[in-house]
């Protein structure tokens, strides 16, 4: 595999869905959608799977922020664990995931993510999660991904369309 310098790279404007985090999410993403559409049956570590592609997809965001706005994170911030609070907590520096109104709110939306990063070892050995699990998981994390994207998208130019004025 021949290496571009970074010499190179670094030179060349990055869209902000370029990086490793996000090509795996999205890859992972065209199976899960094929689950959720019962064009594939479901199993049960796909549900395993589905955790891991919304935790790639937020660190693919915060990859992001990384690679083109200088945010720096600890040394091994991105690959050290499946800390999904972690990771969220650091997100809604900038966006919001969750709608939090309460102290109560806040207890569940970290008991929430707790729960998930347990389920990701459960359904790979213990548990058995059906296709309604994984389907309302999987609108979770759309919608997760649908904010995320949003967040990170280039501005749009507005443009004029200039009115043009005939003569009748």
């Amino acid at each position: 595999c021949m290496m571009i310098p970074e010499s190179i790279t670094n030179i060349i404007p990055k869209n902000p869905f370029d990086n490793v985090y996000f090509y795996h999410a999205k890859d992972a993403m065209k199976r899960l959608d094929d689950i959720d559409k019962q064009r594939v049956e479901f199993y049960n570590d796909d549900y395993s799977l589905l955790i891991n592609t919304l935790e790639r997809f937020y660190k693919g965001f915060l990859q992001s922020k990384c690679d083109n706005e200088g945010l720096v994170l600890p040394l091994g911030f991105l690959n050290t664990d499946h800390d999904l609070c972690k990771l969220v907590r650091e997100i809604e520096r900038y966006t919001p995931l969750f709608v939090v109104e309460s102290i109560e709110d806040e207890k569940n939306k970290t008991h929430f993510l707790v729960s998930l990063r347990k389920s990701y070892t459960d359904a790979r050995y213990t548990q058995n999660y059906t296709y309604d699990d994984f389907h309302k998981l999987y609108e979770f994390v759309k919608k997760q991904v649908k904010v995320l994207e949003y967040h990170l998208q280039p501005p749009q130019k507005n443009t004029i369309t200039p009115q043009m004025e005939i003569d009748l």
